[in-house]
């Protein structure tokens, strides 16, 4: 049985994230998340960005990502319409619920190679 050590570079970032009491700014939120979400189609380090809906609050986002590492992560904030879109949803965004960062040991959607 082989055993398994995390990979240190690789980080995995999971954000809770509460939009404002109306559902037009709900979908309006989530249609920016998912804007984000194809522009990490060809951003280098960026292995997963996933945008779910919280099943137990009507108002909750869950914003799952898997980066190669911090850099790749930070990296990403700056390129072409990362501000432009965050400055769109931020107005709308109510609050940040608990952050979770871990580190990924292995797994369907992660690569072989990292």
């Amino acid at each position: 049985m082989k055993i398994y050590k995390p990979v240190e570079r690789q980080i995995h970032v999971r954000l809770n994230w509460k939009n404002d009491r109306s559902n037009r700014s709900r979908e309006t939120l989530i249609g920016y998340l998912l804007q984000a979400a194809k522009g990490m189609d060809a951003v280098e380090g960026c292995y997963m960005y996933v945008v779910s809906s919280a099943n137990d609050d009507p108002n909750g986002i869950w914003i799952t990502e898997v980066w190669r590492d911090k850099a790749a992560h930070d990296a990403s904030l700056q390129l072409e319409g990362a501000q432009e879109l965050i400055a769109k949803a931020r107005p709308i965004i109510a609050g940040f619920g608990e952050r979770f960062e871990s580190t990924p040991i292995g797994g369907k959607g992660l690569p072989d190679n990292v």
